[in-house]
């Protein structure tokens, strides 16, 4: 049934926004994307939707085959349709879930270094290179190198050599686009970490409110699903899961320094992963059912 209700809650969803007017874009957000500021916002938002709409079938693919709710289930589909209404309008432009399909990447790479350790060096290579082109769309997600880190010592595959080979992935993207940079005079871009806390800062509007209320929530369910994943697992999947918890970390991190702004789409596939097996494996029913109800409470704030 999951199949079914998680897309329609999407589209049911996508045609009351847009009923109801979508805001226009803001540009300030996505200096990479600021371009899509100039189109119409129920284009984008539309795009954006049908987008989403099709990640999902392949983000619950992926989390069943890597197994990492234990068990065969939908509900992915339908945490993540949830999420997508988390997405401020402001920063849900269509081409930024090319950084949502990177996470998975990413996600992916880290986890099989566990299955093919004799790939290691490739993966870490490939894996560098996407972070590399993450850090090119948002400021400070170079932060993911740690993820990198984590998955070759977690997998007992770590050598001096095979960082190297991850970091040389990660500064390919970097030394190519500012080639072409210097080549058609366009403006160079750097990996920064100008971490302000801008989540704390300054005038506490609806959103940042509601930002910091979502990142304790999500605290509290990380906390939860390391106890039960620690209580049930195997040493294997505990290490595993720990990468799962440390991605959603970084994103937290992101989240934390730059507001809840584009930075949600680093953290919104870690975050959908650790909210769904918590609300698979709690055994009281009523915790689980207290968790999806906040969870549902302040996704609806957001849209109101």
């Amino acid at each position: 049934m999951l199949v079914f209700i998680a897309p329609l809650l999407i589209i049911v969803g996508v045609v009351f926004k847009l009923v109801g007017g979508i805001p226009i874009s803001d540009e300030s957000y996505w200096e990479v994307f600021a371009f899509l500021g100039e189109w119409p916002s129920w284009l984008n938002f539309a795009l954006s939707s049908l987008i989403a709409l099709l990640l999902a079938f392949v983000f619950n693919q992926l989390v069943q085959t890597l197994g990492l709710l234990g068990r065969i289930t939908n509900l992915t589909m339908m945490v993540f349709a949830l999420f997508y209404f988390a997405i401020p309008d402001a920063v849900n432009h269509w081409l930024a879930w090319s950084v949502f399909l990177m996470q998975l990447g990413i996600l992916r790479m880290a986890e099989e270094v566990y299955d093919a350790p004799s790939r290691a060096s490739y993966i870490s290579f490939s894996m560098g290179i996407l972070i590399g082109l993450n850090a090119l769309i948002i400021e400070g997600s170079s932060l993911l190198l740690i993820l990198l880190l984590q998955s070759l010592v977690l997998s007992g595959t770590a050598s001096f050599r095979r960082v190297v080979i991850g970091l040389l992935g990660f500064l390919t993207p970097l030394y190519f686009f500012n080639a072409l940079a210097y080549l058609f005079r366009w403006e160079y871009r750097f990996p920064s970490h100008g971490f302000h806390f801008d989540l704390l800062q300054g005038a506490m509007g609806k959103l940042e409110i509601l930002g910091i209320v979502f990142m304790a929530f999500m605290a509290i369910v990380a906390i939860i699903s390391v106890f039960s994943v620690a209580s049930s697992s195997t040493l294997r999947e505990r290490r595993r899961w720990i990468l799962v918890i440390g991605h959603l970390v970084i994103g937290g991190i992101l989240v934390l320094g730059q507001g809840f702004t584009e930075a949600v789409y680093v953290a919104i596939v870690p975050a959908t992963i650790v909210l769904t097996r918590v609300l698979l494996t709690v055994k009281q029913r009523k915790l689980s059912n207290a968790i999806l109800l906040l969870f549902l409470a302040i996704v609806l704030l957001i849209n109101s």
